[in-house]
């Protein structure tokens, strides 16, 4: 439809796989870490604090977007067909607290996507974190989603949670 809405004609089923096929081939090409990322894991890392990542895509796509971004040293992973769940389902966030061995009310949550991430998270007993970053694509900056509910902080870049740390 939207090759249509374009004014293009749609892509026959080879042309498509082809066009899926280089996209994939490319797109690992342009995963990068925010910059704000290594300088908090070496935090974590001297601190001695544990840390993943939980994810909508399934681990092994995840996996590699982090491996392609430089974060292999983030070990520890939760995809969606880890659990059968995605966030913001408890479940999904649970399955990270018990790999990282932490209780879950010490253990911080950040990402950057309100709902699913700081609020559901807050809801799974975790402390959720919005990370609030300049020009944040995420879909809550709709009026219609107006104040999200839930226990927890926003921050505008992960040097604000490093700083957090400090303060602990």
């Amino acid at each position: 439809h939207a090759r249509e809405q374009a004014g293009l004609a749609p892509l026959d089923s080879d042309a498509a796989k082809a066009w899926n096929q280089a996209y994939e081939e490319m797109l690992p090409l342009h995963f990068r870490a925010f910059d704000d990322v290594a300088p908090l894991l070496d935090e974590l890392d001297d601190l001695g604090i544990p840390y993943g990542a939980v994810s909508n895509n399934v681990h092994d796509y995840q996996r590699a977007k982090l491996d392609a971004a430089g974060l292999q040293r983030i070990r520890v992973l939760v995809g969606t067909d880890t659990v059968g769940a995605a966030k913001p389902d408890p479940a999904i966030f649970l399955e990270g607290v018990r790999l990282l061995g932490t209780d879950p009310g010490r253990t911080l949550y950040i990402g950057d996507n309100l709902r699913v991430d700081a609020v559901g998270a807050s809801a799974a007993g975790l402390q959720g974190i919005w990370l609030d970053r300049a020009g944040n694509p995420s879909p809550v900056r709709r009026e219609e989603d107006g104040p999200a509910d839930g226990d927890f902080l926003t921050v505008r870049s992960l040097a604000a949670v490093a700083a957090l740390l400090a303060g602990n």
